[in-house]
């Protein structure tokens, strides 16, 4: 299931739309299956999206992966499959790699972005049948 959301992502994000929906699904994938499967995924996908958006090889990969070892470095200090955890992280996320990618409307694409990421982790939750730590 969130192989078919990383794939789902690759394409929306490569053809559709620009924002960084890669992030937040490896982000969700990370918060779900904390292995390192996840850093090879990261690398992959973004070598590809680098390539597919004719962008400088690598920046994107990189990116994702210094994302997912600094959310495992807060992994054990905070909880991380709570709401207000993938808001602020999704958010700050986002809003690193649209500055890193000379994107427009940097902060309006930042908090869509995590309101998507709000959105898929409540029902990818569901469906999961984890239950969600609310800490507001």
């Amino acid at each position: 299931m969130v192989w078919v959301l990383l794939v789902t992502a690759f394409f929306l994000e490569g053809i559709i739309t620009s924002l960084p929906l890669i992030l937040t699904s490896l982000l969700l994938f990370f918060t779900y299956r904390r292995s390192n499967r996840v850093f090879l995924a990261a690398f992959g996908v973004g070598i590809l999206i680098d390539v597919l958006k004719l962008r400088q090889l690598g920046i994107s990969s990189t990116y994702y992966i210094i994302f997912l070892f600094l959310v495992s470095l807060y992994e054990r200090k905070f909880e991380i499959k709570t709401i207000p955890f993938v808001i602020i992280v999704s958010f700050l996320g986002s809003l690193g790699y649209l500055a890193l990618v000379n994107s427009s409307e940097i902060l309006f694409r930042a908090l869509v972005s995590s309101i998507l990421a709000v959105t898929t982790f409540h029902v990818t939750a569901n469906l999961f049948r984890n239950p969600i730590r609310s800490r507001f």
